[in-house]
């Protein structure tokens, strides 16, 4: 046998049948979108795009912004699942039960010990989603001998610090956090999540001690203790329930005892309810005000991280000095002006003497290549210790050592002659430590801190790790995984190419603008700050030169939503880069690269990929002459127009063209097309509803027939959709030359019923069409109404240039019928009620019933309200709701954004146009509820998903 569901035919067996007629009572779970965080049986049947979809969707919803190979975390071992029912089991037994059963418990919890430690290492995310398992209650009631060997839960505060590495083999970070009197390794729970360096930072996690043997380059064996922890994204966290009535036991009385959003009491609360801070937990006296707290001024501050160059102690973003945010923020150390440093060589125990140059000659030299990279804003005056400084470790204790042993042992050395000579290490901005064979990497150097080790004393290295002292990350690369340079990717670390903060074994250069604006090395004045967003054509000068042009701008300064900003510079053709005439370039870029700018993001320190997929990676990732880059989110185009010169000095520059706001145009809505020259509307003559209805220039009467619907053939083309019949703009008889005349017509899918819509500049757009390549244009004289439109060649000229006015397709003021296209009746009001408060529902169509009427009213742009005849009340999802399955229903008039929709079309058949009605409010869509095609069905609203149930038509009635 056959039913039919949406128009689609499918075959079924009596037992299928069965299951289907059963299914209609699960259909929200079944047929609905799975929502993030729930398990599905409709998982498989998810085409693979929809699937990853979703899984992109929960990716963003998590705030993880990784890769989608890395999206999937790996499942813990099994031991933990094990362990935390032994562990409940135990909490609910007898002691003597529980006697009998520490046996086994001891085994286990050395193994997840053992695997703990791993899962901080390697995947802290599901070393914190595992200890967070493992219910609070049940870990209480373990004896004290099992306690010890579990991770320890932490609510602190502390200083962070991070070491940075270059090396092939070398973790390019190494991060420290030091509170209650320990220091710890930590590992951050988002893969690839940029940590600073920061003072008395709110620390959530976990920490674990582990004692290991690793084998040195001798064959020994040496003992480890390593103090490990899986650092939390967030600064502050909501507790469990269970946490919750732990952390209540132990709660302090006074201040902690009153509520901080309702201010009655907690002690008698009767779900507890709690959120860390960092070393406070704050109590509430119900859940949902955890939920209040956050959201108030108090926990917004509590949870903000400050600026990332303020809190290594750089010029944050112009401001020309460090501004604490929260309060918060190390000892500013200054990146301009003198910076006095130390030279010292390092011996371990049982090595000769120090053999690399180190010399005053040598070292002079690099810091003076230093100073041009700096503008000349930086003069250095290093002093150098002559003799080699003894460290008490052999070059093994220190190779393998993940403790920060070199570092601790150094500074001690310095530390000491020093002190020896009355002199004090603290009064010098930065120290620098050669050491040989005591180092995996080629350098390493704290951000924003002091400490710096070389163990390749060349002047890239040199460079770039005491880049990382005036507070630079590493230049790292946004690898994007399709064709969108900003969408699913990852963060390559040190790929930054053209800058000395990327991988030294790539080409010589010096530091990237937006690293040199950040910490005062480019004065403010020499950037195009476009904070205020103002569109236009900007110079930018080569960056690669030893000394900046006062009077000269050499970067653009874009700025982005969430306070982070895009970089623009000019880059050179890749020729023009070369060896600094020391080193030799060992990974020459690719000689072919022309002329072109390069984009970077300053929340990851990340050069942007802008031709990806390409074989030359980030080497050929710039634009050329020509090419621009499409940020939809930030609606921000930036397009390189091309090279000039300075007629006086020959300096080359480059116009970007920046602009804001550029008019987009989305299918599914409504348009009215305007002429740029004449301003006249594009409309179908008489209104008439024949194929070969010539399309005119008119002037405006915001009919019917004066608007157009998009539709979406390709990822190319669109269908333009006369709104008054269906009919398609297309140019008569496939015309291919100049002058074809434009009409109307039945969709049968021609190239000359497709269009591209291409935008210009300036704010408009140019119509092409598929068939014949040429633009759509209004015909001389361009304000006389009634003339034909044609096509002609694509010249750019302003009369083939058209204005998108979004419209509501109804017309203001007439009556309509909604349709519901799955089961063919018309949106009603419960009862013929006009009582507020009233759901409406699904009923047979009834002609001219007023209750089943709906008068469209214009609400600016392409909005409306819809009053219902019968009631005179308007159509509104109640309560404000923004969830699936809030109620539909009526109300008197009160003019706010849930009372008022937005129609989009979402499909085309013989009979017209199907429409999605859209609530402005909440964003979701109306939807007869369960696909129910019965009298009484209640329309509520509810996530798109494509269903005939949430597809209406709307039929003009007097």
């Amino acid at each position: 046998m056959k039913i039919k569901k949406n128009n689609r035919s499918f075959r079924i067996s009596l037992a299928a049948l069965a299951l289907g007629i059963s299914g209609l009572f699960v259909y929200d779970t079944v047929h609905r979108p799975t929502e993030l965080g729930t398990a599905s049986t409709a998982r498989d049947r998810l085409s693979p795009r929809k699937l990853s979809q979703q899984t992109a969707q929960a990716s963003s919803t998590a705030g993880d912004k990784v890769s989608p190979d890395l999206a999937i975390k790996p499942p813990a071992p099994p031991m933990f699942h094990e362990f935390n029912d032994w562990a409940v089991q135990y909490s609910k037994a007898t002691p003597v039960e529980q006697q009998q059963m520490l046996v086994r418990g001891e085994t286990m919890v050395k193994k997840r010990h053992e695997q703990m430690a791993g899962l901080i290492e390697k995947s802290p995310q599901v070393a914190l989603a595992e200890s967070d398992a493992l219910s609070p209650l049940a870990r209480e009631a373990l004896p004290e001998s099992l306690k010890a060997q579990l991770e320890q839960r932490v609510n602190a505060r502390g200083d962070i610090s991070v070491m940075a590495y270059v090396g092939k083999d070398v973790a390019p970070y190494v991060r420290s956090a030091i509170f209650d009197g320990n220091e710890y390794t930590f590992y951050p729970s988002t893969e690839n999540e940029m940590i600073w360096p920061e003072s008395n930072r709110s620390l959530l996690g976990i920490t674990l001690t582990v004692n290991r043997v690793v084998t040195g380059k001798d064959g020994k064996q040496y003992p480890q203790v390593e103090k490990l922890m899986a650092l939390r994204k967030d600064r502050v966290r909501v507790l469990s329930t269970e946490e919750a009535a732990v952390a209540a036991k132990s709660r302090k009385k006074g201040t902690e005892s009153v509520c901080e959003v309702s201010a009655k009491s907690v002690v008698t609360a009767p779900v507890p309810a709690a959120i860390e801070t960092g070393n406070d937990t704050k109590f509430m006296c119900e859940p949902a005000h955890t939920t209040a707290w956050l959201q108030s001024p108090a926990g917004i501050a509590a949870g903000e991280a400050p600026d990332r160059f303020a809190a290594v102690g750089g010029p944050g973003e112009g401001s020309g000095g460090a501004t604490p945010v929260g309060g918060y923020y190390p000892r500013v150390r200054p990146s301009t002006g003198q910076l006095t440093c130390v030279v010292a060589k390092l011996r371990c125990a049982g090595q000769a003497a120090y053999s690399k140059d180190v010399s005053a000659a040598r070292m002079n030299d690099m810091f003076t290549e230093l100073a041009k990279s700096a503008n000349n804003t930086v003069s250095f005056a290093p002093m150098y210790i002559l003799e080699d400084l003894l460290l008490p470790g052999t070059a093994n204790d220190y190779y393998y050592s993940t403790t920060g042993r070199l570092k601790q042992d150094s500074t001690a050395a310095l530390n000491k002659w020093m002190t020896d000579r009355g002199l004090n290490l603290e009064n010098f901005r930065f120290h620098v430590v050669c050491v040989e064979g005591a180092m995996q990497a080629g350098g390493g150097a704290s951000i924003g801190g002091q400490y710096v080790e070389i163990n390749v004393t060349t002047n890239p290295c040199f460079q770039h790790e005491i880049g990382h002292i005036v507070g630079l990350p590493h230049a790292n690369l946004w690898a994007p995984s399709s064709a969108d340079p900003i969408g699913d990717g990852i963060l390559k670390e040190y790929l930054g190419s053209y800058n000395t903060m990327g991988n030294l074994e790539m080409d010589w250069a010096g530091y990237s603008t937006m690293d040199r604006f950040f910490i005062g090395w480019l004065p403010y004045a020499q950037v195009h700050d476009l904070t205020s967003r103002v569109s236009g054509d900007y110079q930018i000068f080569d960056p690669d030169i030893s000394s900046f042009n006062s009077s000269r701008q050499y970067s653009i300064r874009v700025p982005r939503s969430d306070g982070s900003h895009y970089f623009v510079e000019f880059r050179p053709n890749a020729t023009a880069l070369g060896s600094n005439g020391r080193e030799p370039v060992k990974y020459p870029v690719n000689e072919t690269t022309t002329n072109g700018i390069r984009i970077l993001r300053s929340k990851d320190s990340a050069q942007l990929d802008l031709t990806p997929l390409s074989a030359g990676g980030s080497r050929d990732g710039a634009l050329v002459s020509g090419q621009e880059f499409f940020d939809a989110t930030e609606n921000v185009v930036i397009k390189a127009v091309g090279q000039g010169y300075d007629l006086n000095d020959g300096a080359k520059y480059f116009v970007v063209k920046v602009t804001f706001n550029r008019p987009t145009v989305a299918a599914g809505r409504t348009y009215m097309l305007r002429a740029r020259d004449g301003g006249l509307i594009a409309g179908v003559a008489n209104s008439s509803n024949s194929n070969g209805g010539q399309v005119t220039q008119q002037n405006q009467q915001n009919s019917a027939n004066q608007k157009w619907a998009l539709m979406k053939v390709d990822s190319t083309y669109y269908k333009i959709v006369n709104v008054n019949n269906g009919k398609i703009l297309e140019v008569a008889g496939n015309s291919k030359v100049s002058g074809g005349l434009i009409q109307q017509w039945d969709y049968v899918g021609a190239y000359s019923q497709k269009w591209k819509i291409v935008a210009t500049d300036d704010g408009f757009f140019k119509l092409i069409n598929n068939g014949s390549g040429l633009a759509l244009t209004t015909p001389y004289p361009q304000t006389t109404a009634g003339i034909q439109l044609q096509q002609f060649y694509d010249n750019n000229s302003s009369n083939q240039h058209w204005s998108f006015e979004e419209v509501s397709p109804l017309n203001s003021g007439a009556n309509y019928n909604i349709t519901a296209r799955h089961s063919g009746k018309a949106l009603d009001v419960a009862g013929s009620s006009t009582a507020n408060g009233m759901y409406i529902y699904q009923w047979a169509a009834t002609s001219y019933a007023p209750f089943q009427k709906w008068t469209a009213s214009a609400q600016g742009g392409a909005t409306l309200a819809l009053t219902n005849v019968g009631s005179q009340k308007v159509l509104e999802v109640g309560g404000f709701a923004t969830a699936d399955g809030g109620k539909i229903q009526q109300w008197q008039w009160a003019g706010h954004n849930f009372q008022k929709w937005r129609l989009e079309v979402s499909d085309q058949d013989s009979g017209g146009l199907w429409y999605k009605m859209v609530n402005v409010g909440s964003g979701k869509l109306a939807d007869v509820s369960g696909v129910s095609v019965s009298d009484g069905a209640v329309v509520h609203q509810y996530s798109s998903w494509g269903g005939y149930n949430q597809q209406f038509r709307f039929t003009a009635v007097p």
